[in-house]
């Protein structure tokens, strides 16, 4: 078995299109800078081999075999058709390829002439075709008709019903085997003479060649042929007479497609890159040839360039030459350009070159952040997330708010990158400095500037009272009981609190009072509970404590029982409490409650309304609504919550929430700078319900 030795050059057309060029893998990692060095690129080859196959080691997965054709394990060959009558033989790359401009080399057998075999038959057509699964279609048909495509065909038998020029011939089909769009005729017997023969079919856009051991047997223009996707591969067929057709060495090549991606960039400033392409010749044949041209198209002016543009160059074999290309953009968006590489010898090499550009997308979780009421010299902390919602690394230089009573604690130090879908833990601590209302917001900055926002709302007090009820609201069945805890939350740090009284009320026709417990933890030892039932729906109750009670925990267990009959739920709201009615506070004291109306020596207030069981509660305190101002949302469970201003014309004003809340009563201050006075709407959209209240902006 001889090997392949023999080189051919000749020149090719100058048409190519771009409508095969293949997507480039992953994005490459965040780079935010105004000018970038050069990067080196790998070879960027002339010529790409897109089929290879000696028949070593055959793996038949690739490909798609015809009805008589099988693998020669023995001589590692292709045996397209057995020396016998009748038969038919295919052999397919059963991958889609773009079909151009291409080298296809291989090595063919044709048996002999001799009278035995009916002086030999038929032959082997190098096919380039739109399908490779077509019913077999031997004989003189050379198993060709079907394939919806061209061939150059090597038939060594005239068949008059096939319309062949002679009795041995090499020729250009189209469709059919009878089709021969331009044929030559051969001396008898060129091919079959039981050797192997080198042949090269050199196709440039419809100009076709055929080679045979280094002679040009044929050259013809196909009139009206139009790039498309398709297959390559080798078809044979025997009738009466017979050879046995075998290739081998299959070598297809075709100048080089790729995609250079260079990524996904922050744009938050520009960014330039610059990247080299070095072009290696790498063709097939042998000769030099010049880069005449070396150009980028794009949709958008700019973005790709070509500094120093070096075209044209001269590639001599096995020879490089660097080519740089400038990517450099301003503004998010998907940028795409071609590169186009044309050669003197007719052909181009195409590269797609591609980037884009994002901005940082980030979001506080919560949105906002409301600080317990919080005694002067005393500090709170708060943990919020910092989301990268984007698809680019999210560089954070730094967090800064305007007032000092806010701090961030954690992280410590910056510049922090947070990659997309990561988040980053944020500590803050509320100090106040003075007594009252402190708003702020906490802001994120690089070099896209204040891009996402937290608002941070605290209140500083010098005395602070606060009740709570636990559990929050109490469901209760037709007679199931259930057990409802008075919670101290916070007392007074320089008042000894020792008496402790009010008032709880309730729908009876929801439940009924059953007992009260004096095993509250909150109590010292010694301390006494009085409760009355002043009426079905009102409970009076007493705490006496010798001395000073707890600053937090439970001071009164209540058990109730839901009404018989009745609906299934029962409201209790704590209608009033007193704090050492004798007692005289340095100041007006600030009321933390999460439900009920609370009195406290006698100055009754409304600070957060009452938490309804079943319904969310939307309230505004102080209303009429002032700088300073906090809208309170007490939802029965968790879940999606978005809460809105709207003016009369239905406007969205403002957007004080948007995402998960958890269960429990929620303060969000309620935006007044830029908003004129008037009359607003509160729209609160939770789990698919949505309920409206009226406020009124002074």
């Amino acid at each position: 078995m001889s090997s392949r030795t023999s080189r051919i050059s000749t020149a090719c057309s100058t048409r190519f299109s771009t409508d095969h060029v293949r997507t480039a893998a992953a994005f490459a990692l965040l780079l935010l800078i105004c000018a970038a060095p050069v990067r080196a690129q790998a070879d960027f080859p002339w010529r790409s081999t897109v089929w290879q196959e000696n028949f070593t080691a055959f793996d038949s997965s690739p490909y798609y075999l015809g009805t008589d054709s099988r693998h020669d394990a023995a001589t590692a060959e292709m045996v397209l058709t057995p020396e016998e009558a009748a038969r038919s033989g295919r052999l397919f790359l059963a991958r889609r390829l773009p079909i151009e401009y291409f080298d296809m080399r291989f090595r063919a057998r044709f048996g002999v002439n001799a009278s035995f075999n009916g002086s030999g038959a038929d032959g082997i057509v190098m096919v380039f075709a739109a399908v490779y699964d077509y019913p077999p279609t031997g004989g003189g048909a050379l198993d060709f008709d079907g394939c919806l495509g061209y061939g150059v065909e090597f038939d060594t038998y005239q068949n008059a019903d096939r319309n062949d020029p002679s009795p041995e011939h090499v020729a250009v089909l189209k469709d059919r085997s009878d089709n021969h769009l331009h044929h030559e005729t051969l001396a008898v017997p060129t091919v079959e003479d039981g050797g192997w023969h080198e042949i090269l079919i050199r196709f440039r856009g419809g100009y076709v060649e055929a080679w045979l051991d280094g002679v040009r047997r044929l050259n013809t223009d196909i009139a009206g042929f139009f790039p498309f996707d398709g297959y390559f591969g080798f078809t044979s067929g025997t009738g009466s007479a017979f050879n046995e057709h075998r290739i081998d060495d299959v070598s297809l090549s075709a100048p080089t497609m790729r995609s250079t991606d260079y990524g996904l960039h922050d744009v938050c400033t520009p960014v330039v890159i610059d990247s080299v392409l070095r072009v290696r010749h790498n063709h097939p044949e042998p000769e030099s040839f010049t880069v005449t041209d070396a150009v980028i198209r794009s949709s958008t002016p700019g973005v790709f360039t070509i500094p120093g543009n070096p075209a044209p160059f001269l590639l001599t074999p096995a020879t490089t030459q660097d080519v740089t290309v400038r990517a450099t953009i301003t503004a998010p968006g998907m940028y795409t350009g071609i590169l186009e590489l044309r050669g003197d010898n007719g052909e181009r090499a195409i590269d797609t070159v591609r980037i884009q550009g994002d901005i940082p997308r980030l979001r506080f979780a919560p949105a906002s952040v409301s600080f317990a009421i919080t005694r002067l010299g005393d500090s709170r902390e708060a943990d919020v997330v910092l989301r990268n919602i984007g698809i680019i690394p999210a560089r954070v230089e730094g967090l800064q708010s305007g007032s000092g009573a806010f701090r961030v604690l954690s992280p410590a130090s910056f510049p922090v990158t947070i990659a997309p879908g990561e988040e980053l833990p944020v500590r803050l601590r509320f100090t106040p400095t003075s007594e009252g209302t402190f708003n702020d917001t906490l802001r994120v900055t690089n070099s896209c500037g204040d891009f996402t926002t937290l608002a941070m709302t605290g209140t500083g007090h010098s005395e602070i009272v606060g009740f709570s009820f636990a559990p929050r609201s109490l469901l209760l069945q037709p007679g199931a009981e259930g057990r409802l805890a008075l919670r101290a939350d916070s007392l007074p740090l320089f008042t000894a609190v020792r008496e402790i009284s009010g008032v709880i009320t309730y729908e009876d026709a929801h439940a009924r009072y059953r007992s009260a417990d004096a095993t509250a933890d909150a109590l010292p030892a010694g301390s006494s509970i009085d409760v009355q039932e002043l009426s079905p729906s009102t409970l009076y109750f007493h705490i006496s404590a010798p001395s000073a009670i707890a600053d937090t925990g439970e001071v009164l267990v209540l058990r109730f029982a839901g009404a018989l009959p009745g609906p299934p739920c029962a409201q209790v709201q704590l209608a009033s409490v007193a704090l050492n009615a004798d007692s005289i506070l340095t100041g007006p004291p600030a009321l933390i409650a999460e439900t009920g109306k609370i009195c406290v020596n006698g100055s009754c207030r409304h600070p957060f309304g009452l938490v309804a069981t079943g319904d969310p509660v939307l309230q505004v305190s102080p209303h009429p609504a002032v700088r300073g101002s906090r809208v309170l949302v007490t939802l029965p469970a968790a879940g999606m919550l978005r809460l809105r201003l709207r003016d009369l014309l239905g406007r969205t004003r403002a957007v004080l929430a948007e995402g998960y809340s958890d269960e429990g009563s929620h303060a969000y201050p309620l935006p007044t700078d830029g908003i004129p006075a008037g009359c607003y709407m509160l729209e609160l959209d939770w789990n698919n319900r949505r309920m409206a209240q009226s406020v009124l902006l002074r």
